[in-house]
Parts: C-alpha cells; structure tokens; sequence
C-alpha cells in the first residue's frame, strides 16, 4: 500500500507538472508571436532603428528563449521519469498473476469508482439531519465546481478510519463546510459520522501524515504542518499549533577592562618636558 501511495503521489505530481508546463509554453508561444511581429514592425525596410526602440524587445526575447529551455529541461525530466516508473507497471503482473487474483476475486463484485459514486448519486445528505455545519449543494451554490476539496478529493471519513484507503468523494452528496475548508464523502452515513466530530477524524490523518511522510505531498496538507511552508505564507492557522518563534529578547555585556590594569610610570605625555629631559641627555 506504501508503494502505491508514492507512485499515485508521483503520478499526480507529474501529471499537474505536465499541465502546467503545457499552459506555459502555450502562453509563451503567443508572446513570442507577438514580440516578432512588434520587431518586424519596428525595424521594417530600415537601414538604421535606434537602439532605444529595439533592444527592449530583444530582450523581451531573450528572456522568453530561457523560458523555452526551462520548460525544455522540465519536460526532460518528466520523460526520464515516465521511463523509469515503466518498469513497475509489470510488477503488478508479477506478483498477482491472473489465477491468483481469480481466485481471489471469486463471488466478489469489483467495483470502479465512476460506478461507486453513481450508486450514491441519489443519497444526499438531508439538512434537517445536519444542523451543526454548513452544508452546500450545486443548486445552493454558485462556484460548486470551483471549491478547493481538501485531501485533493478523497472521502475524509473513509481514509481516517480505514488503513489509509483512498476513496473518491462524492460531491453531488453534499460538501461539507468546516473553519472554511471544504470536504465531501463517498457516502451519506460517512459524512454524517464525519460531521459529528471533525477534528477528531482531522488529527486522525494528520497523525498518518506524521508517520507516512508521501501523505503530505499526496493529500496537500502542507497547511496543516507550518515547517513545511514559508512563515509569511502562514494564516489562520490554529492555535494550538505551535508557531516558530522569530524573535525574542536578548541582552549582552562588554567587561570594560578585559586584561588588568597596567600603569607605566615613565610615561610621559607633555611634549615640552619631553625635550627637557632630551637636552640634559
């Protein structure tokens, strides 16, 4: 289970990595289209252009080609990785050959998530059963869709109490507003129970977090540990959480005579008495 929790985190990972390196290089290739064509405008059949009027768009340019090669470099990165992580795809054939997993599956129905979820399409969540959080619905909310899940999706309930399984939530059920974080559930009974007391079942997983490390990657709790994020970007974190501790006071002292005192006799300050005592010599 351990592994396949890595190799979901990595997949998520580098799927996101590849969207968003695919939305970059789309919104580069417009500015590039666009500084060329200010360029060809610009110099046109010209002998002579001030470099005034040029060399911002060159270097509009160049700054756009270290882009091209940084995503270049990303997506060779990716490809490496996609190569490596090939190998393991036959593990699964290896260790559960198709008899055993027969055998295993005799009698017992297996079930997608796309036909979970459609099982509990219709098992809502009632309001006159949850009067003590906010509940929000599709036709209740307009940016529905739009809402940051926690835990990228999965049910909150079933991967608290269960041995860390990943079951995707439900939305059309209901989501849940708890301290204005948002969770949903595969099923109804799972959210009720959930809603009874939620911080118990969030300290259940943050406690996985701690002993399973991947998790904090997978389910994007960063949030929940501050000494994985920067201190600035911290907020509204709760209280109990122990915060790190930026300044404090101080104090210092400098001994003013560090070695003991030493007085030379012979030691004369007075110029005129200085030429004095040159004189009788």
């Amino acid at each position: 289970s351990e592994i396949i929790k890595i190799l979901m985190q990595i997949m998520l990972s580098s799927q996101s990595d590849i969207i968003t390196c695919a939305q970059e290089v789309e919104v580069m290739i417009k500015q590039l289209g666009a500084h060329l064509e200010q360029l060809k405008m610009t110099v046109k059949s010209k002998t002579a252009v001030p470099t005034s009027q040029v060399f911002p768009i060159f270097i509009a340019l160049s700054s756009l080609w270290t882009s091209f090669q940084d995503e270049t470099v990303l997506v060779s990165v990716l490809s490496n990785l996609t190569t490596h992580l090939e190998p393991f795809l036959g593990i699964h054939e290896l260790l559960f050959p198709e008899k055993v997993m027969q055998s295993l599956l005799e009698g017992v129905t297996v079930k997608t998530d796309v036909c979970r979820m459609k099982e509990h399409m219709e098992d809502r969540v009632h309001l006159a059963d949850c009067r003590k959080l906010e509940w929000l619905f599709p036709e209740t909310t307009a940016n529905f869709d739009k809402l940051l899940i926690q835990y990228r999706g999965f049910c909150a309930y079933t991967f608290a109490t269960t041995d860390g399984l990943l079951l995707p939530g439900n939305p059309a059920i209901g989501i849940l507003k708890y301290k204005e974080k948002y969770y949903t559930f595969n099923t109804r009974d799972a959210a009720y129970l959930f809603e009874e007391n939620p911080e118990n079942y969030i300290d259940l997983i943050r406690e996985k977090a701690k002993k399973n490390a991947e998790l904090i990657q997978l389910l994007e709790l960063h949030q929940q540990f501050e000494t994985l994020i920067p201190h600035s970007q911290m907020r509204d974190i709760d209280k109990h959480y122990i915060k790190p501790i930026t300044k404090c006071e101080s104090s210092t002292q400098t001994d003013t005579h560090i070695l003991p005192p030493t007085v030379v006799r012979s030691y004369e300050w007075n110029e005129w008495e200085l030429r004095r005592k040159a004189i009788k010599l």
